[in-house]
């Protein structure tokens, strides 16, 4: 009797060698369903190699493992469950959009428009540790949709079959955690669409290529591995070239499946026994990476460092102003919509990120209405109130809602004024706090302040604390043209034209009183510069007579109101000012000089010198 074990496979026999057998199973090039002859073991029938107890160490080996539950090809329900959810979800997205013309505060559409997205600005200040998933959920088209499921069925299917439900579900938390964790830190884009779960589960079908290379049965090897290299191609046809497309959520995706996929152990390599053990373990690992977010967020989103980088001085030069602004909040991003007015400046790029209502501001993410502002205006109007009352119509019209005003904070140093309104859409259920801190100089306003989204309780989350340091930063210097007078004057202090440059620098920030030493330096000298330097310190004199008093004979400028030499602004300055400290004969003197003096001038002295 022929005692030499011969392999029955396929329906051909031929004699093997026991060691390169057991490799041959162990690796999986053989199935369990073959069929063996060795008469110490099967005597002279031939049995399924998976009936004789010598071979089940081999065959309960992990290739062994592998390649039985993928010939055995069990229907990929997690993978297909996920899919159907994606279907579901974009259902639902597209449903609440059409509810929205008969109930637009329908909760489902206020949730996809705006919990929703993942990024930094959901996930790290607004502690919605949901959003990696719901990101998951929500497209922005049809288009959008239908590109991305087409990769997840195709990759989570094939995933699944090789690494099994478990592993298909760690692959899935690990693609979708790894790039919400590279988004958040890295990046202010928010981020929808389920590419970062397509990206992830493409990267573990390359992954298992390698991982597992000739122990996949040979009819399944062409859907892992390189031999997928044309799907990237057309992923990156798809994706590349966008502008608004996420690249390191995607090659977040890509890396967080592919690693998943080396340091599995998935439950189709584990012994029977262990199969369902394994399993658990997989989609417990599975569970655990779902809710990281849920742990970390509440604790980095309250350390100011982490949530919002270390704070970064900037100058304003244009604006004669200085501060310190959170790296996060100094990011470069596109233009994108927000509300009125708002949008970016053009290049060279300014160390601002956008401008509000024409100050340069500083935000968390591109569309967002949550900013800081800093910066100067010209004044156009010396009345405080109507000052109020324009600034606060002002952010109604850029922001809309309803006004109300609320406490301000105390003023931030001396000469500021603190104001607070909040505007509230109750439509859309929005309600945004302006806090602002003004200063005003001369012609010259500063202004800083930040505008956040509170709830009914009036709760604004970690931005406001953030917002309120760079508000309380701010440092006033002077505006560049003063800068540049006061170093003109510096190199040459004798210069009239310097002196009258920084005179009238000067007064456009409200510094009168210097100014008017350097108009009376020059006007005591002669010429066309001292005649200028009159005419702008009698102007000086002339707006604020009640701060210059009569306290002696101003013989420097009523030499100037004889005939030959004035202006018609130097006399009307002039009389002016006498006539409001009661010097009536002083006044009439002047003009009676004049041959043909004005009428509405003699009027005026007439009339404010009748007895």
């Amino acid at each position: 009797m022929d005692a030499r074990p011969y392999l029955n496979l396929g329906g051909d026999t031929t004699p093997v060698d026991l060691n390169d057998l057991d490799d041959d199973i162990r690796w999986g090039r053989v199935p369990g369903a073959a069929k063996l002859r060795y008469p110490p073991w099967t005597g002279e029938r031939f049995l399924a190699l998976e009936a004789i107890p010598e071979l089940a160490d081999a065959l309960d080996s992990p290739g062994a493992r592998l390649a039985w539950t993928m010939r055995a090809a069990p229907f990929p329900w997690a993978s297909t469950l996920f899919t159907l959810l994606l279907f579901a979800g974009e259902v639902l997205q597209l449903a609440s959009g059409a509810m929205t013309d008969f109930d637009p505060a329908w909760s489902v559409h206020r949730f996809f428009e705006r919990y929703a997205a993942t990024g930094y600005e959901p996930l790290m200040l607004d502690g919605q540790w949901w959003t990696p998933w719901s990101s998951q959920f929500t497209h922005a088209g049809i288009q959008h949709f239908l590109s991305n499921i087409a990769v997840v069925g195709y990759c989570g299917f094939r995933t699944e079959r090789a690494l099994g439900a478990g592993g298909f579900a760690a692959v899935l938390a690990a693609s979708v955690m790894v790039p919400a964790i590279l988004l958040a830190t890295l990046t202010p884009h928010p981020v929808v669409g389920s590419s970062l779960a397509g990206f992830g589960l493409f990267g573990a079908i390359i992954a298992i290529g390698f991982r597992f290379g000739d122990q996949i049965p040979r009819g399944w090897r062409r859907g892992y591995g390189f031999s997928n290299l044309w799907l990237f191609a057309v992923l990156a046809v798809g994706t590349l070239g966008g502008a608004e497309v996420a690249h390191l959520g995607h090659a977040g995706g890509l890396i967080g499946g592919a690693v998943a996929v080396f340091l599995l152990r998935p439950e189709t390599q584990a012994p029977k026994a262990r199969f369902k053990a394994v399993r658990a373990r997989n989609l417990g690992l599975a569970l655990a990476l779902a809710l990281v977010p849920g742990v970390l967020v509440p604790l980095l989103g309250h350390i100011p460092a982490l949530a919002f980088g270390t704070p970064e001085p900037v100058a304003l030069d244009e604006h004669g102003v200085t501060l310190s602004v959170p790296s996060r909040l100094m990011a470069e991003v596109p233009k994108a919509a927000s509300f009125d007015r708002m949008g970016l400046p053009e290049e060279p790029a300014p160390p601002y990120v956008r401008t509000v209502d024409g100050v340069p501001a500083w935000t968390t993410s591109p569309g967002s209405t949550e900013v800081v502002f800093a910066g100067s205006q010209r004044l156009r109007s010396k009345s405080t109130e109507a000052l109020d009352q324009s600034l606060a119509e002002r952010w109604q019209r850029l922001i809309g809602g309803e006004l109300v005003l609320s406490d301000p904070p105390p003023p931030k140093g001396d000469g500021w004024t603190a104001h607070a309104l909040e505007l509230v859409d109750t439509e859309n259920d929005i309600r945004i706090r302006v806090v602002e801190q003004r200063l005003i100089q001369g012609r010259r306003l500063v202004r800083t302040g930040y505008l956040v989204e509170v709830d009914e309780d009036g709760e604004a989350g970690v931005r406001e604390a953030a917002f309120a340091s760079v508000v309380e930063s701010v440092v006033v210097l002077d505006p560049p043209e003063l800068a540049a007078a006061r170093e003109d004057y510096e190199r040459n202090p004798s210069g009239e034209r310097v002196r009258m440059e920084l005179a009238r620098q000067l007064l456009q920030v409200g510094q009168e009183a210097e100014a008017e030493a350097l108009f009376a330096a020059v006007a005591a000298g002669e010429g066309k510069r001292a005649r200028e330097a009159v005419g702008e310190r009698l102007q000086l004199w002339a707006a604020s007579p009640e701060l210059y008093a009569d306290d002696a004979d101003p013989a420097w400028f009523e030499g100037w109101l004889e005939p030959g030499y004035p202006t018609r602004q130097i006399l009307d300055d002039g009389i002016a000012w006498l006539l409001h400290h009661g010097r009536c004969e002083a006044a009439r003197a002047r003009l009676e000089a004049f041959e043909e003096a004005p009428e509405s001038l003699m009027a005026k002295v007439a009339e404010a010198c009748e007895e």
